[in-house]
């Protein structure tokens, strides 16, 4: 029985049947020692990554060299939205410069033209004849309209904001790339504290500088549109008729910028009630602003009572 069973044994090895078994077996077998390598690998690795950490001074190159990498990485994605604000804001504002000057200056020509036309009114009539003789100089020209007055005042303010939007954009944009930028340092220790020395300043001054550009921006435009406005009234008023036409255009313009006032209002609330909003600068402009000023009244010393 015994010979019986080693030869049909020995027959199945020879049989192809036991050759595909005898070469899956090798195949797990060369399975088990490439895992059984890797996980050696792994432990000598985090055995070695272990004993370095522990090894390490806290003032190591590699670990604040990662930590400085890290730091500035996020100090950009934070910043990224403030520069493309001011970007956007230098772009709109070159543009609108050029706008108001093409309204300005002939604003200003018309009152000159008015006060001139009165100084000629009065100069040609006899009655004034001898007093134009007994004055050597000329008289000075009469003021002219309040409402003209009015126009060209507001022409004129849209203009200085708006450069005084351009130059608070060009010194905040300034102080954002001297943000990002990598700072002088021997050691990568010394060039993280001064960024975030930089950092910590940033944070207390540029959300509210950025609240500020978002507000004189507005204002730019809101005095240009009133003194567009009231431009347009002065004209459909100063014919002796009605000028239907005329008056059905400043309604028009009336309705569109009562229109974009509403829907600046609206994308302003639903900033300030969502940080995801459309003007989320604005919104966590104002929410660091209240937040740094709550936190100024924190480390005030409080007066102790008498």
């Amino acid at each position: 029985m015994s010979s019986s069973s080693e030869d049909d044994a020995e027959s199945l090895l020879g049989s192809s049947l036991g050759r595909s078994l005898i070469e899956v077996l090798e195949r797990q077998s060369r399975l088990l020692e490439k895992q059984t390598a890797c996980l050696e690998a792994l432990q000598r690795n985090v055995s070695k990554d272990e004993s370095s950490g522990s090894e390490a001074p806290w003032h190591a190159e590699s670990t604040w060299g990662a930590i400085f990498e890290t730091a500035v990485s996020r100090t950009r994605e934070m910043t990224e939205e403030w520069k493309g604000f001011m970007d956007v804001s230098l772009v709109f504002s070159a543009i609108f410069l050029a706008v108001v000057t093409a309204f300005l200056v002939p604003a200003n020509q018309s009152l000159s033209t008015t006060s001139t036309d009165a100084t000629n009114t009065s100069a040609a009539n006899p009655s004034n004849a001898t007093l134009d003789c007994a004055n050597a100089t000329s008289p000075s020209p009469p003021a002219p309209s309040r409402p003209m007055q009015m126009v060209s005042a507001l022409y004129s303010s849209a203009f200085t904001v708006s450069i005084l939007n351009s130059a608070l954009c060009l010194l905040a944009r300034q102080w954002v790339s001297k943000l990002v930028s990598i700072p002088s340092g021997k050691t990568n220790l010394e060039r993280t504290m001064r960024h975030e020395d930089r950092k910590k300043m940033s944070e207390r001054w540029l959300p509210p500088l950025v609240y500020i550009l978002y507000g004189t921006l507005l204002c730019s435009i809101g005095l240009f549109v009133y003194g567009f406005l009231l431009q347009q009234r002065l004209l459909s008023e100063s014919f002796d008729g009605p000028a239907p036409v005329l008056t059905l255009a400043e309604d028009f313009a009336i309705v569109l910028s009562v229109s974009v006032l509403l829907l600046v209002l609206a994308t302003i609330a639903h900033a300030l009630c969502s940080v995801n909003g459309v003007q989320g600068i604005a919104s966590l402009s104002l929410l660091k602003l209240e937040r740094f000023c709550s936190v100024q009244k924190q480390k005030k010393p409080e007066k102790k009572p008498s």
